[in-house]
């Protein structure tokens, strides 16, 4: 066996190559083993290095801008996606638009919870037994500033709980920390998550030293009302004791990041939310207009600034910041309801539309906080601002889009966010925020953002088909095998499709029934419905054909199969809508493959 190297064509370090043959030794010099490959692979290798389903004659990927050359676009005016950086982009008319979506969270945004971190404001004492507790501040904390607390504590013969409350996600792990020293070393003090009666709390009984230690604890608990809690007790062995304290914090999940100081009263913004890369996908939406008439100017007439009760007006300041589409043209709006909690103490703005009675619209908008804190805040339906068109949202300083919907009681309809107390509680008072991207349309879906600047403005349906040589060049008349993957905006609205094919008796679709049920149906005469699925989900759907044996499967489930025993003659495939222009998927498509190949295994 020779060591020198022939350029014959495959390594099993380095894959194939475009000349033929198999390498005796790789470059490094070891012995070439076909046993290295991927055993896929290798089974390919023993069928001319194609399987069964390993050539498609379609195959519309998003990350191939030129695999979606074949498809005709149509769309009469101009619409907006999401770049691959996040911004907000315009797409020009009759063009593919190939959406960014955001991939999938992997933590959580995290916020410090205690909102006051001095323990000498909003912190509560629950004394019992005679007990006492003196909190005093001034003195030296682990920065070497005169920011700690001293704790002198009489437990009596009760003891005495030390609580700021907050509100949290009762389904995921909380993690406590703060920085303690005992005044001799030995002292002892349990941290835990205020529960609802004075004893039982869950938390970790901690003995200090004489030197500062940041200490943690993680628990998780069944309810959102919890809070931060110093238990000094007898019955949790705690006794006469002095120590100190500094930089409490509780935050969502398992770990105690760093120590953010919060006197602001709200919980404040620690870290974002971490995602994976953003995934292009193809977005197929209907016809929709924005009711909005300055959809990001909101210091227009057309915006209604109002303050009630101990509640003034907000303060807007157009072009303050940068908006999500990259320019500078998002409004600052400063809210202040004052001190009150009844639906009267109020700072919002709003603005009004004409709409018919009893439709169902959605209203959708862009916030970020112009600080560094987090501010709870509310959305809703103007003429519907005690009923259920109401929603609480945390605005945070990275730009969300909020949105809510609901049926219209009257003729009038618009949107509204600020500080309200109505159907929820525990609003910020004053709110710091940045405002652009007003959306008021009809349905209950929130389509991709439409701006307008002085009246209201329809984006045209997207109809994207392929036809034509551009047609017959992929699809095969007597067998083949679609595969889809995408994630549909709603299931609720109408029927919507995935695909359908015209001219109207030839057609092979797939489509969500108003059961919320995949369905597929082949000529019109015959029809078979699968398992639905959840809106905002990513789905995978694969339908395989031949004359007597159809079959669709939905996420792997088991295939429902029709036995027609003649196929149609379809001539162009429309994607992500009806034949006839309808019914729109008016959601985004992850991957469009097909096969000229019946599979009897899906």
């Amino acid at each position: 066996m020779s060591d020198t190297l022939t350029p014959s064509g495959l390594q099993s370090s380095a894959g194939l190559y475009g000349q033929c043959g198999v390498y005796e030794f790789d470059r490094n010099g070891a012995i070439f083993n076909p046993l290295d490959l991927n055993p896929y692979l290798l089974f390919d290798a023993e069928s001319s290095m194609i399987g069964t389903l390993e050539n498609p004659t379609l195959d519309l990927d998003p990350t191939k801008q030129e695999s979606l050359d074949v498809i005709t676009a149509t769309r009469s005016s101009v619409a907006t996606f999401i770049d691959s950086s996040g911004l907000i982009q315009e797409a020009p008319q009759d063009t593919v638009r190939v959406d960014y979506t955001q991939g999938a969270e992997l933590t959580p945004t995290k916020f410090q919870l205690v909102t006051n971190t001095e323990f000498n404001t909003v912190w509560s004492k629950d004394v019992s037994g005679g007990a006492s507790l003196q909190v005093t501040g001034g003195y030296v904390s682990p920065t070497g500033n005169n920011d700690a607390f001293k704790f002198d504590l009489d437990v009596g013969t009760g003891g005495v709980l030390f609580t700021q409350n907050a509100t949290i996600n009762p389904v995921n792990a909380q993690t406590l920390s703060v920085y303690m020293k005992g005044e001799n070393g030995g002292e002892k003090v349990k941290l835990a998550l205020r529960n609802t009666n004075s004893t039982g709390a869950s938390g970790d009984l901690i003995t200090l030293t004489s030197e500062w230690q940041r200490y943690t604890v993680t628990l998780t608990t069944s309810s959102a009302n919890r809070g931060f809690q110093f238990r000094l007790t007898t019955s949790e062995g705690v006794g006469d004791q002095v120590f100190y304290a500094y930089g409490p914090q509780l935050e969502e999940g398992t770990t105690a990041t760093d120590f953010v100081a919060n006197t602001s009263g709200n919980p404040k913004f620690i870290a974002s939310a971490l995602y994976g890369p953003r995934v292009p996908m193809i977005l197929c939406e209907p016809s929709a207009t924005n009711l909005v008439t300055y959809s990001e100017d909101f210091s227009n007439a057309a915006w209604t600034k109002f303050g009630g009760g101990t509640g003034i007006a907000p303060v807007v300041t157009p072009d303050f910041g940068t908006s999500p589409d990259g320019t500078v043209s998002a409004s600052r709006v400063q809210f202040n309801k004052g001190t009150g909690t009844t639906v009267g103490d109020q700072s919002t703005i709003f603005d009004s539309e004409a709409t018919s009675s009893g439709a169902t619209t959605s209203k959708s908008i862009y916030l970020k906080s112009n600080t560094n804190e987090a501010y709870e805040m509310v959305i809703y339906e103007v003429t519907n601002a005690s009923g259920t068109n109401v929603k609480k949202i945390t605005v945070t300083p990275n730009w969300q889009r909020f949105d809510v919907y609901g049926a219209v009681s009257s003729t009038t309809t618009g949107i509204a966010i600020g500080l309200r107390e109505i159907n929820v509680s525990g609003l910020s008072n004053t709110a710091d925020v940045l405002v652009w991207g007003a959306q008021v349309e009809t349905g209950s879906v929130s389509t991709s953002y439409i701006p307008t600047s002085g009246s209201t403005v329809t984006r045209a349906a997207d109809d994207l088909v392929i036809s034509g040589s551009a047609f017959s060049d992929f699809y095969n008349a007597s067998e083949g095998t679609f595969y889809f993957e995408g994630v549909p905006q709603n299931l609720t609205d109408d029927t919507i499709y995935w695909m359908d094919m015209s001219p109207s008796n030839e057609r092979i679709a797939i489509y969500d029934g108003p059961a919320y049920d995949v369905r597929f149906f082949v000529e019109n005469t015959e029809s078979v419905s699968a398992a639905y699925y959840p809106a905002y989900q990513l789905a995978r759907l694969a339908i395989s054909v031949k004359s007597n044996a159809q079959e669709l499967s939905v996420n792997g489930a088991a295939s429902v199969t029709l036995t027609k025993s003649s196929l149609p003659s379809p001539t162009s495939l429309h994607i992500g809508s009806r034949y006839s222009l309808g019914n729109h998927l008016n959601g985004h498509i992850k991957r469009l493959i097909y096969w000229p190949y019946h599979s009897d295994s899906l």
